[in-house]
């Protein structure tokens, strides 16, 4: 279920979020100059500044009450998304001719690399099946005992090592065929290991040697990549911390 899986990253992100300012408070305390005081603003300011929010908070409201009332389906849902986007800019004013041309291309040019992606994986999935392997693999997992929490250990790292090569979509594609089964053969449940999975990814996307994230952050900013690098270690650990939770 597409709407369970959107309704169970809301805690673990709000508990991602939490550990991160965790990590960022701690590192301010220790060394006061990484985060020097800013102006002060009092609560009416503060409040006032959430109006800027009000749009993503109507889209959201949209696509995910929409989703989790069964309203629409998740592929109706993107497109209800992406009207009531439309609306918005309307209102705003901020429509253009060129800004659309720009979101046309755009949208061809992702959709076209997740098809070829797609393709790709549907022939990988359908040799996976012939094969037998991910059944005989989870199988091989439930024959020997192995503890569940082992064979999580073992799913855990498989995606860190991947992510840190490779890019969501196409792992995911890649590797749900054959680790899906073995997780529920001993007992996880598929919506806690679609959360799981997701916080994998995006923590691969921050490892050595590719780090995809870390390149663009350093090339936006003009900061070293091994700073970067450095710099993400605490934030990694908060990842690792969340997941264990």
């Amino acid at each position: 279920s597409i709407g369970k899986l959107f309704i169970s990253g809301i805690l673990p992100g709000i508990l991602l979020a939490a550990l991160f300012m965790l990590v960022i408070y701690i590192q301010a305390r220790l060394n006061p100059s990484l985060a020097p005081p800013g102006p002060r603003f009092s609560w009416h300011e503060r409040f006032s500044s959430l109006k800027g929010i009000l749009p993503i908070l109507v889209l959201f409201v949209f696509v995910i009450g929409g989703l989790y009332a069964g309203i629409f389906t998740p592929t109706e849902a993107g497109a209800v998304g992406a009207f009531v986007a439309f609306l918005i800019i309307l209102l705003k004013r901020k429509f253009s001719k060129e800004g659309l041309i720009t979101a046309l291309k755009d949208t061809m040019q992702a959709t076209g690399m997740i098809f070829v992606i797609l393709i790709g994986a549907m022939v990988f999935n359908y040799f996976i099946v012939v094969s037998g392997l991910s059944t005989e693999l989870a199988n091989f997992m439930t024959a020997i005992g192995a503890s569940k929490y082992l064979v999580l250990t073992f799913v855990v790292v498989i995606l860190l090592v991947l992510g840190a090569i490779m890019d969501e979509p196409p792992m995911i594609l890649l590797t749900m065929p054959i680790l899906f089964p073995v997780v529920t053969a001993v007992g996880f449940d598929p919506i806690w290991f679609g959360v799981i999975s997701t916080l994998l990814c995006e923590a691969g996307l921050i490892l050595p040697p590719v780090g995809m994230n870390v390149f663009i952050v350093a090339g936006v900013t003009d900061v070293p990549v091994f700073t970067v690098y450095r710099g993400i270690i605490p934030f990694f650990v908060a990842i690792l911390v969340c997941i264990a939770i």
